[in-house]
């Protein structure tokens, strides 16, 4: 196979002529072996098609969804997340109650359709992201214990609770006569589903999520149900929680 060769003749001084090899290396221009292997040669950087690409980041919008989804299900003591609220970075911990507070101050449960936790449902489903990702860095292992785990049959539990709930996604617990409202993150099978799915991330990220579900307030709850997306500024709620 021909080699990269670089020639300055026939140009002004100080420039270079790339002429392009054959085969394999035509693509990236370099010769062997700083091409690689065949087989990973698409995987590494391209030419820099235009200005605005020079020293732009590769970028990793899946794993960034993924790191969204921990930290608001590990939204407790000691792990506030930040919001916007009238122009001020404010603290929030509400993972007990099975809310949160996205970015733009509204208040709303994990499960909202708005939410990072909602949207990660593509990656984490069969043939998806996640399951992908674990076969291709081998750990097949670590897909099948998760399979074999409370996961699978929870996970059918979950979606269907998730349809049946509408824009507020809250669940109705009720205990000795009194009702009281939680964000759908706390039922039992979403919660268990989190955990597994937190675990094989990091099991220190599955031990930081709240061990105890709290009702949410029925001011917020009524307020909650009541937005037709789910939503309301935290900063006009904030006050009912301690």
């Amino acid at each position: 196979m021909r080699g990269t060769r670089i020639s300055g003749s026939g140009h002004r001084r100080g420039a270079t002529r790339l002429r392009p090899t054959s085969g394999r290396n035509r693509r990236h221009r370099v010769v062997d072996p700083f091409a690689g292997a065949p087989g990973y040669e698409g995987l590494a950087p391209t030419h820099v098609a235009s200005p605005s690409q020079l020293n732009e980041p590769l970028g990793q919008r899946a794993a960034e969804v993924i790191e969204a989804c921990a930290r608001i299900l590990t939204n407790t003591n000691g792990r506030p997340l930040y919001s916007d609220i009238d122009g001020h970075p404010t603290p929030s911990v509400l993972a007990s109650y099975g809310l949160y507070v996205n970015t733009s101050g509204l208040l709303e449960s994990p499960a909202n359709a708005d939410a990072p936790t909602r949207q990660v449902n593509s990656l984490i489903a069969p043939g998806g992201y996640v399951g992908t990702w674990l076969r291709n860095n081998g750990a097949t292992h670590t897909l099948i214990a998760l399979y074999r785990s409370a996961y699978t049959v929870q996970a059918i539990y979950g979606f269907a609770s998730q349809q049946m709930s509408g824009a507020a996604q809250l669940v109705t617990n009720t205990k000795g006569g009194v009702r009281s409202e939680v964000g759908m993150s706390m039922a039992p099978p979403l919660w268990i589903v989190n955990f597994a799915l937190l675990y094989i991330l990091n099991p220190s990220l599955a031990a930081a999520m709240p061990a105890h579900w709290a009702p949410i307030p029925p001011a917020v709850a009524d307020a909650v149900r009541a937005s037709p997306t789910g939503q309301v500024p935290f900063r006009g709620y904030a006050s009912y929680f301690p």
